[in-house]
């Protein structure tokens, strides 16, 4: 179903508000998937390996909290 006939059918919300709305959904999920494929881009470089390779030890030498 259309957006136009989504508005026609309903009495919330006009054309130009799915309009926007769908517009949101779209830009939205092109965000998500410029920013992962930004992560993997950056992991694949050689100064990835040094920050997870200082993070592991950073985990590894952190105190454990007891319970």
């Amino acid at each position: 179903m259309g957006l136009r006939k989504m508005a026609e059918a309903t009495d919330t919300h006009d054309y130009w508000q799915l309009s926007r709305l769908a517009r949101w959904h779209v830009e939205r999920e092109a965000m998500n998937q410029a920013l992962a494929m930004l992560v993997a881009a950056q992991g694949k470089l050689p100064m990835s390996r040094l920050c997870v390779n200082q993070l592991a030890r950073l985990t590894l030498i952190r105190p454990r909290l007891t319970k």
